[in-house]
């Protein structure tokens, strides 16, 4: 008896953007700019870029030429080249737009004489949430099943989570169904739970789009 989830595809847009750096550490003995390596977002976001000013062999200040986009954490920012060691800096991230965050997540669940609930955590996929920043809950867009047995489908929160409960059968619907669940201010709760009847035989397919932090 199992479940198999797979993950199809998974994308995030919006988020964080560098606004500037901060030199902790000027090091010692370059002798010329090292090349400033920050970070990648998530998948579908842009990196950030900068450049580093030197004086008397010391790191004096990093220079965006790239706020890059789609950032949830401040980026790991290091040095290398330039001659020199231990040079330090962090990044100052924007403040980022929840109404402007955009994604989705295509989950692809196969059960085999399974009928233990399964849960999709949104803080696990791209973009989600941090607690304070990212996404934290979905919308089911589409969805396509063939089961032997019932399946239910339900929001995480508080209010109204029942999303849909299949039939036993094969089917399909492409009508946006909205999670108008309070979510709980954590980043750890999964926000989709796909629940099969005892010993289900079948799977469930579902695009799930990316909300706002809330």
């Amino acid at each position: 008896m199992a479940t198999t989830t797979r993950i199809i595809e998974d994308t995030f847009y919006g988020g964080l953007a560098v606004a500037s750096f901060t030199v902790t550490v000027g090091g010692s003995g370059y002798t010329s700019e090292p090349t400033v390596v920050v970070a990648a977002p998530p998948s579908g976001g842009g990196q950030a870029t900068a450049t580093a000013t030197i004086a008397g062999g010391v790191v004096t200040a990093v220079t965006i030429t790239d706020p890059g986009s789609s950032y949830i954490l401040a980026p790991i920012v290091s040095f290398t080249g330039g001659g020199g060691t231990l040079a330090a800096a962090t990044a100052v991230m924007s403040t980022g737009d929840p109404t402007l965050y955009t994604g989705e997540t295509t989950v692809l669940l196969t059960f085999a004489n399974h009928g233990a609930a399964t849960t999709i955590d949104a803080s696990a996929q791209l973009g989600g949430s941090n607690g304070t920043q990212g996404f934290q809950k979905y919308r089911i867009s589409s969805m396509k099943w063939s089961t032997d047995q019932a399946i239910a489908v339900t929001f995480t929160g508080t209010g109204l989570t029942e999303a849909i409960t299949v039939a036993p059968g094969q089917g399909s619907f492409n009508t946006s169904i909205d999670n108008t669940t309070t979510q709980p201010g954590t980043a750890a709760n999964a926000d989709i739970v796909v629940t099969p009847a005892t010993g289900t035989d079948g799977y469930v397919f579902l695009k799930l789009a990316k909300e706002a932090f809330v």
